[in-house]
């Protein structure tokens, strides 16, 4: 009889701990799940935010072509988007002391260079140069005043040199309410003159970047932080899940932002880890105490009860394997989420694209044909010839901003429905850069790729965009070239560059190689890295190609 009560309690134990560590692992499992779902969204909604402030420079170079007035106009009337991701944003540019008087007696739209000081911001010193605050949208949206000279600001003045230095954004002082509330960023206007350099000035709020990631009622009832380590705090290098003392699940990872790392930290408490787990270890310690108890009492049933425990066991390893489908069901949807999410980012982007040309394009199509009527109206009534000229400026001023809208309109939307139009988007976007930043970028185009549809040709020219400009910030290349072509059923995109080049074993890469392989993962296809120090850098996507 005592032998019969271990056996049996030693195996109603021993089958309660299996199924006990199983649940905790499931949990566990699915608990990192929503986590690291919440990891990817505000990876994305940090990359959109920088993508988004740094696009902005095209805006300041339109700035200084039209009037104040206007410009502000176009702000509030056309950058709706861009302000619903930015919150606020604004433009500062180094001036001499000769213009800060200009600025401060301007009858039109005068406004003072100011300190901070004890009793507030104040009137500065006369000082040989300054760095103001020259916009900001909407007025008083960065909590410092128009005029509030940044190089003055201990944070504000390294963040300046550390942008200029990197090329990037930088990340300046604190918000309001300290580093959990949110930083100032700067990010270099590269297109401006190195003598008078030019910053825009965004504000990322970090609770409200979390507010647009936690949709989902999972994520909601978890309690997530996105912060800055304290000193000498630990920064993981994998995103990890640990269970606390008294059950707690924590989940850490750090988020590269700008030039700092941010650290992600989600927990659940006791009482969601309990609602997640099911009873059946308890179900299985009481059905194992109850087969006992039988054996003590009917021995003879021995051989009968030991079957129904191995039935019992055998039903709850079928349970198991139908939770572990279910959680790589619930991985995969996942994974479609997120492809769902870059479609939707893609379509968004191709829509005001759309809207740029069609409707803020069309209208200074219109007005330049109208200006152009004007001058020669002007000159065969034989006004003053400052009439004509400034006719004639303002005619120049609406062309030059038609292409610029239409430059933004491509760079938003940039496949045509047509076979070629991946080849035309690539030669466009060559074009393009070579203008902006003086280099050389050769395209050869196979004219008989055809990426299946636009979804995959709008990924193709994302991902020539992205090593693009990875290759001119962080490489400084001079000379770049993007092959596309195509052999039986697959196509190729290699896009190689003369720049500084890295060491890909010593580095698995920053967000912009980790969303060209995810890239490459949608459209089914492969990535790969080639680079050395000092050699440049050659990437190649592979990937299928359907013919009809």
């Amino acid at each position: 009889m005592i032998l019969v009560l271990l056996i049996g309690a030693g195996a109603s134990f021993l089958a309660f701990e299996a199924s006990y560590r199983a649940e905790e692992e499931r949990t566990r499992l699915q608990f990192d799940g929503y986590a690291s779902t919440l990891l990817t969204g505000v990876n994305k909604e940090l990359a959109l935010y920088f993508r988004v402030l740094e696009s902005m420079g095209s805006l300041y170079d339109l700035s200084e072509q039209i009037s104040t007035s206007d410009f502000n106009e176009f702000a509030e009337k056309g950058l709706g988007f861009s302000r619903d991701i930015l919150g606020a944003y604004g433009f500062a540019q180094w001036i001499p002391q000769s213009y800060r008087l200009l600025l401060e007696q301007d009858p039109e739209d005068a406004f003072s260079i100011v300190d901070r000081g004890r009793q507030g911001f104040q009137p500065a010193p006369v000082r040989s140069g300054y760095v103001p605050l020259m916009f900001q949208d909407p007025p008083d949206g960065l909590d410092i005043p128009r005029g509030y000279d940044l190089a003055r600001d201990p944070d504000m003045a390294s963040a300046m040199q550390r942008s200029f230095a990197r090329g990037g954004p930088a990340v300046g002082g604190p918000l309001a309410g300290g580093g959990h509330t949110g930083f100032y960023i700067l990010s270099p206007i590269m297109t401006q003159p190195q003598q008078t350099p030019s910053l825009i000035v965004g504000r990322l709020r970090l609770p409200a970047l979390l507010e647009r990631v936690v949709t989902d009622d999972q994520t909601k009832r978890m309690q997530a932080i996105l912060r800055t380590p304290t000193a000498g705090e630990a920064i993981p290098e994998q995103p990890a899940t640990t269970y606390d003392a008294g059950r707690v699940l924590r989940f850490r990872a750090a988020v590269p932002t700008a030039d700092q790392i941010l650290l992600l930290e989600c927990t659940a408490q006791p009482a969601w880890v309990q609602k997640s787990t099911s009873e059946k270890p308890l179900w299985i310690l009481a059905a194992g105490g109850i087969i006992t108890a039988l054996l003590l009492f009917v021995f003879h049933l021995l051989a009968r009860r030991t079957q129904r425990i191995e039935e019992v066991v055998d039903q709850r390893t079928r349970e198991l394997q139908a939770s572990k489908r279910e959680l790589e069901e619930v991985m995969r949807e996942r994974m479609r989420l997120e492809t769902e999410i870059l479609d939707i980012s893609s379509q968004e982007q191709q829509r005001m694209g759309r809207d740029l040309h069609d409707s803020v394009g069309q209208k200074l199509s219109g007005s330049v044909y109208m200006t152009k009527a004007l001058r020669r109206q002007l000159e065969s009534q034989h006004v003053p010839a400052e009439l004509t000229e400034t006719a004639q400026n303002l005619h120049e001023t609406l062309k030059e901003s038609v292409t610029q809208i239409r430059r933004m309109a491509h760079g938003l939307s940039p496949i045509e429905l047509v076979p070629a139009g991946l080849a035309d988007a690539l030669r466009r976007l060559a074009r393009e850069a070579e203008e902006a930043y003086q280099i050389t970028c050769a395209v050869k185009a196979d004219g008989e790729v055809l990426p299946i549809n636009r979804k995959a040709a709008t990924h193709l020219y994302q991902v020539a965009q992205e090593a693009i400009h990875n290759a001119i910030r962080h490489g400084h290349a001079t000379a770049l070239s993007l092959d596309l072509e195509s052999e039986a059923d697959h196509g190729s995109l290699t896009i190689s560059d003369n720049g500084s080049g890295f060491d890909p074993a010593q580095t698995t890469g920053g967000m912009g190689l980790r969303i060209m392989r995810y890239r490459a993962e949608i459209l089914e296809g492969t990535f790969a890295v080639e680079s050395t120090p000092g050699e440049g850098t050659t990437l190649t996507l592979t990937f299928p190609v359907k013919r009809a």
